[in-house]
């Protein structure tokens, strides 16, 4: 999710790989970011639930995310120290796991976000780009994953804005090309010479589930070190 609330350059649509290369460039454009989302989730019939959450992020391999309310799930988190290596902490059995393949799908601490949406920070190390369409304002690119077992879904159909290089859309499809989730980001609005989507909504068809995560706060090129992302930080409360 986190790699659509970043953006930079001007996409200029032509080759559909340069194209995602671009955006994954332009969401990664800080060099460091710390922000904070309000994160809420609805479904029918259920009481609503609220998630606050943390994420220091470096460069583009480097990410630590961490939720800080409620209670019961204050200090889960997750960890990136690297391109390749996520690892999922659970204070509650004292143990920092490695996550592989799918174990990274489906939903995470009750959201609409997956581990892996939560520990993306580009799109084309894990998929191969084909243009859907283009036009003055937006193209839409097929995203197929390189490793289709790793996935829950068999492609994202992702919405690219024109002036900002932002994400604004990914509906993930299964084989049949029925929609399973899709997620739309909003608000946008420029903070330290970055464009950032302050509001982001999750759909999940099947269950009904409503996720909404709003931002809260954001500061960008803080000065954090590659040593920060450790498993010692990872396991420390926030």
């Amino acid at each position: 999710m986190f790699a659509l609330l970043l953006a930079g350059c001007l996409v200029a649509a032509t080759d559909p790989q340069a194209l995602l290369a671009r955006t994954d460039a332009a969401a990664n454009r800080a060099k460091d970011v710390v922000l904070e989302l309000a994160i809420s989730v609805e479904i029918p019939g259920v009481e609503r639930l609220a998630r606050t959450v943390r994420v220091w992020q470096r460069g583009q391999d480097q990410r630590l995310v961490k939720f800080v309310a409620p209670a019961r799930l204050r200090g889960t988190g997750l960890l990136m120290p690297e391109a390749g290596q996520t690892f999922l902490y659970l204070p509650a059995y004292e143990k920092v796991r490695r996550i592989v393949g799918r174990d990274g799908a489906g939903s995470f601490m009750g959201t609409g976000f997956s581990i892996g949406d939560l520990a993306r920070t580009r799109f084309q190390s894990d998929y191969t780009a084909a243009l859907v369409s283009e036009s003055p304002a937006s193209d839409v690119l097929k995203l197929t994953p390189k490793a289709s077992d790793a996935h829950d879904h068999a492609a994202l159909i992702v919405t690219i804005r024109r002036e900002d290089s932002l994400v604004s859309r990914i509906e993930a499809v299964d084989a049949a090309g029925k929609a399973i989730r899709t997620l739309v980001a909003s608000d946008f609005r420029a903070v330290g010479g970055y464009t950032v989507a302050h509001h982001v909504d999750v759909l999940e068809h099947a269950a009904r589930r409503k996720t909404t995560a709003q931002l809260e706060s954001v500061q960008f090129d803080t000065g954090l070190s590659p040593d920060f992302f450790t498993e010692r930080e990872l396991r420390r409360a926030p």
